[in-house]
Parts: C-alpha cells; structure tokens; sequence
C-alpha cells in the first residue's frame, strides 16, 4: 500500500512541475487543447494550463494566462501557440502563428527560466515586457521595459547546423541601430533593451531598430496589454 501512496505521490509531483500557470482573463471564443486530447475545448476562467497545451485564438478573440509566479503572458486574435514546461525549469510559449505578450518577472523573484520561440527566433528573459510576432516570413520581438536576448530559433540552428551551446549572446549596450537592413545574418546570440525591436527573416537576416514609445502606445495591441499589465503590480528595475 505504501508503493501506491509514494507512486501517486511522485506522479502528481510530476504533474505540478508541468504545469504553465492559469486562464486569468479572456475575450471571446478562446480554444485550448491538451497534448493528449483531440478535442478543443472553451478557455474558462481558472482553467489549469499544462505543458503541451495548444491555444487558438480567432478574430477579436484574446487569452491571458497567470503564470505560477504571477508573471503573465496574452495571446493575441488570430493566433497559435503551444505551450510547454519542460522539465518544470523552464517555461517556453511556442509561437506558430500570430502574436504573443509576455510581463515577467526577474530572475531572481521565479524558480525558471522563461523563453519564447518560433521557426526562426528565441527571445530568452530575465525580468522584461515584451512581445513577439510571428508574420508570414519575419519574426520580430520588441522590447517595453527591461531586456531580452535573441537567438535563432529551431529552424535556423538546423540551417546553421550549429549547436546552441556554442551560440554566444552578445549585449547591445543602449538603443542603437544594426546599420543596413537584414544585412547580418543572426547566428549569434543579441540583447536588446527597452525600446528596441529585431525583425528577423526567415533565412536568418535581421535588423533592429528603435521604437518610438510614445507612438507604440496607441496601438491597439499593445494599449491593451498595458492596461492590463497597470494592474499587474511588476516591477523590472
């Protein structure tokens, strides 16, 4: 009896450590799917969030997930994402289609690592908010507050045929401009900071660039994150 107990025990510890965090908000018709399941079913306020979840989001539809920290991440309309929590050190949103936010908390205030990826990108963070759009050729992470590193994504470090380990992240000191647009290919790794944004292509060409603040406050997307995010309480200094 006791073999049970301590099997039960272990398994649901290994469910814990899977787990990504909780719906907290949505607009709309939000579908999620668990890895194991065929069927779609309605986001609902609470709904436990798992590694391997797939989220899909239609025409003025928005979700937001509460990770287990606190931290928070929103998926946009016409968007798909999976989600995964690989090994329970790392949360890593996987972007096929559309756009995703991300409010995260620093390093030091979370128990794992926290990255968003796609086909051609990966944005690693300590403490930022930022978002990701994946369009039909270029990804582009820009940056609100605080820092992300960007590397390549899967695809590309089949193409590099590079292994991540050997894959140098380098730090941009200040918002400054890579000169010429997609003129250096991204096989290393770049930090930048609030205010910037990386477009990289789909062979591996990328060029930054800075954001005007001000202006980016009046898009729809991102107005409404930051309302959101006021109300969120985290702090990246």
């Amino acid at each position: 009896m006791r073999n049970v107990t301590l099997i039960v025990a272990v398994l649901a510890l290994s469910a814990a450590s899977q787990s990504v965090g909780k719906v907290s908000f949505f607009v709309g018709n939000v579908k999620l799917k668990s890895e194991s399941s065929k069927e779609w079913k309605d986001a609902r306020i609470n709904l436990s969030v798992t590694h391997g979840d797939q989220v899909k989001t239609e025409k003025s539809d928005r979700l937001e997930i509460t990770l287990r920290d606190g931290s928070l991440i929103r998926v946009a309309e016409e968007s798909e994402v999976t989600l995964a929590a690989p090994g329970g050190k790392t949360i890593a949103p996987s972007v096929q289609k559309g756009k995703i936010w991300a409010n995260i908390k620093k390093l030091g205030q979370r128990n794992y690592d926290f990255e968003v990826t796609s086909a051609t990108a990966t944005a690693a963070i300590r403490g930022t908010v930022f978002r990701m759009d994946e369009l039909d050729s270029t990804t582009v992470v820009s940056v609100y507050d605080g820092k992300v590193a960007v590397g390549p994504g899967a695809d590309l470090k089949k193409q590099y045929k590079t292994e991540e380990k050997s894959l140098e992240r380098k730090e941009v000191s200040g918002p400054v401009e890579v000169p010429g647009p997609f003129e250096v290919s991204l096989m290393d790794w770049v930090t930048i900071a609030k205010g910037q944004r990386i477009s990289v292509m789909r062979n591996g060409k990328y060029a930054q660039t800075n954001m005007d603040l001000k202006n980016e406050a009046n898009d729809d997307w991102v107005k409404f994150n930051m309302q959101r995010d006021s109300v969120a309480s985290i702090k990246h200094e």
